[in-house]
């Protein structure tokens, strides 16, 4: 997926930064800068958005309702 070690890393920081927007905690706080930007903020949201899309459940169960035991019930 990535070409290093580094640069998973500096992925994994731009993310950090967009959702937490704290530098504690990065590889590359020194970075932070071109983390801070519209463009990069916005293809930080496309790229999870594109990641969440993948885990989505599909199909007919997706829609199934959850059946609780009779115990956990109201009555």
């Amino acid at each position: 997926m990535y070409d290093s070690e580094e640069a998973a890393a500096q992925a994994w920081d731009k993310v950090a930064w967009v959702y937490r927007g704290k530098a504690q905690g990065l590889n590359f706080a020194h970075l932070v800068p071109e983390y801070d930007t519209e463009e990069s903020k916005r293809v930080v949201h496309e790229m999870m958005d594109e990641r969440m899309s993948m885990h989505k459940p599909r199909g007919k169960s997706a829609s199934a309702a959850i059946i609780l035991p009779r115990s956990f019930q109201s009555p």
